[in-house]
């Protein structure tokens, strides 16, 4: 049985947080989207997103993060990851995820380099 996809999100002055859990797919779009729209509101100028272990996300899933890599450069945001696995590290970077955000391997150190 797959896991439920979670999403949290924090933010630390304009440093915005979305925590996600779980499996990711086609259906988690408005999960997702609604996540970073939060932030967004709140006044975030940097998302940070963090990648719980056993994080999992298809390519439908991807798909969606493109889209919220794609609104978050068009509104000049800067964007990072933290606790992806070594398999999802490589695959965003074969996709070109890693040229719209930078991945990190502390979330120590994408808070004082985003």
């Amino acid at each position: 049985m797959a896991a439920q996809p979670t999403i949290k999100t924090e933010l630390k002055s304009s440093l915005g947080l979305i925590s996600l859990a779980g499996e990711f797919s086609g259906t988690s779009e408005d999960l997702v989207l609604n996540a970073y729209r939060e932030v967004t509101k709140r006044g975030a100028t940097k998302i940070l997103l963090r990648f719980a272990e056993g994080f999992y996300i298809n390519s439908a899933g991807i798909a969606i993060l493109i889209l919220m890599v794609s609104q978050a450069n068009q509104a000049n945001q800067k964007l990072g990851a933290v606790g992806l696995s070594p398999h999802f590290q490589k695959i965003f970077q074969l996709i070109g995820l890693t040229d719209y955000l930078d991945i990190y391997p502390t979330e120590e150190e994408a808070g004082k380099k985003l």
